[in-house]
């Protein structure tokens, strides 16, 4: 099974299409094809390809001919299509087979994960091989009911399965994660967090989320464990052990109000308010936010101490803007670390990439300390779009 690499251009969606009929060519070159709730409801799969029989056996799921025993959900059922959702955006059983099988793999299908409410699934076409990211609640409903296998973090093979934090049937303290005795547990390794079977709310959870946000924003590295994505409300990690068969990846989903409050209690911690002073010897952190709607961007700090930051043009200094920045100066800072990668003591730490929504930068301050600034939002986004286009 082969999953999202997070370190990869897996986001990079160029030549991408919403089509109203839902059309999947396998036959020709490579697209990648974008479904969310408000787009197309089924997919109609044409052309020739390794993944053709089984998309063809996915689409009759339920229709009378495939798996005769399993309850038709209502979905408006079309042997020759794959349904995503019925209308009331519930999702629908060939959408759950479909993801079953490109979790199983070896079949012209592959599942990555970028959050708990966005996968895409890599189909190999006769010539080149295709993106469908596919992206709502139906995913995350998907993720839930789905049959991924069974989940051990002993076990010597990749997995996958959404742990859900908000169960008042199943106290957080009694999650099951399996044995933890192949995870190296040495302090700065992820085994030092999971050091028993079981995730609780008060220490492991919010210790795993916020070992996750710092390797998301460079912060820093636990070893075994890698950030995968996150859309706010659910985070993605990937836990390797080192089975004596071999290392195992899993994939943990993390999504509940638990989690949600773990990951907000990170951004409390890590935002500290005042600004960057490349002159001083303190280390610091700033994270500028989402445009709030009259074309600035808010740098989060505490009360006067507010100030937003830029580079000069040389790429070595700092310019302060006062408590608010403009789209265009983002773009500015953005192409100026982007050139400058590497150069006059700045270093991208995390983001950056085509796809991505947040950069963070590091500046290596006079007296050898590292500031931090982060820029994240929808500007973000859109300025690195335009640099890589």
């Amino acid at each position: 099974m082969s999953r999202h690499d997070p370190h990869s251009s897996v986001k990079d969606y160029s030549d991408k299409s919403q089509s109203e009929s839902g059309v999947v060519d396998i036959g020709d070159r490579a697209k990648t094809y974008i479904f969310t709730e408000d787009g197309a409801g089924s997919i109609k799969v044409i052309g020739k390809g390794e993944a053709r029989d089984i998309l063809k056996e996915v689409a009759m799921t339920n229709d009378g001919r495939v798996n005769w025993g399993q309850a038709n959900n209502g979905d408006g059922e079309h042997r020759t299509k794959i349904e995503l959702f019925d209308e009331e955006k519930q999702v629908s059983d060939d959408f759950i087979a479909l993801v079953e099988a490109a979790n199983e793999g070896g079949n012209g299908l592959s599942l990555h994960i970028n959050s708990a409410s966005e996968i895409e699934i890599h189909v190999e076409g006769r010539w080149s091989t295709d993106i469908l990211k596919f992206e709502g609640n139906f995913v995350t409903q998907a993720l839930g009911d789905a049959k991924l296998g069974g989940f051990d973090l002993f076990n010597p093979n990749d997995e996958v399965k959404v742990f859900t934090f908000d169960n008042p049937d199943k106290p957080n303290e009694y999650i099951y994660t399996g044995r933890s005795d192949n995870l190296d547990q040495n302090e700065g390794a992820v085994g030092d967090i999971l050091d028993g079977s079981f995730l609780n709310e008060g220490q492991e959870l919010d210790e795993l989320v916020h070992a996750a946000l710092e390797e998301k924003y460079g912060l820093g590295d636990t070893k075994d464990l890698a950030y995968v994505g996150d859309d706010g409300k659910s985070l993605v990690v990937e836990v390797t052990n080192q089975h004596w068969k071999g290392p195992a990846t899993d994939t943990m989903i993390l999504q509940g109000e638990a989690v949600e409050e773990a990951m907000q209690g990170f951004y409390d911690k890590v935002i500290t308010g005042g600004f960057i002073d490349p002159k001083d010897g303190d280390s610091e952190f700033v994270f500028v936010l989402d445009n709030d709607g009259d074309g600035q961007v808010t740098v989060l700090g505490a009360g006067n101490a507010q100030r937003a930051v830029s580079l000069d043009e040389s790429g070595t200094n700092l310019t302060e803007f006062g408590n608010k920045i403009s789209g265009d100066e983002i773009k500015e800072v953005i192409n100026l670390a982007l050139n400058n990668q590497g150069d006059d003591d700045l270093n991208i730490l995390g983001g950056g990439e085509k796809g991505d929504n947040f950069i963070s930068l590091g500046f290596t301050t006079q007296s050898g300390a590292q500031d931090v600034v982060v820029f994240q939002g929808d500007v973000v986004e859109a300025a690195l779009e335009d640099f890589y286009a």
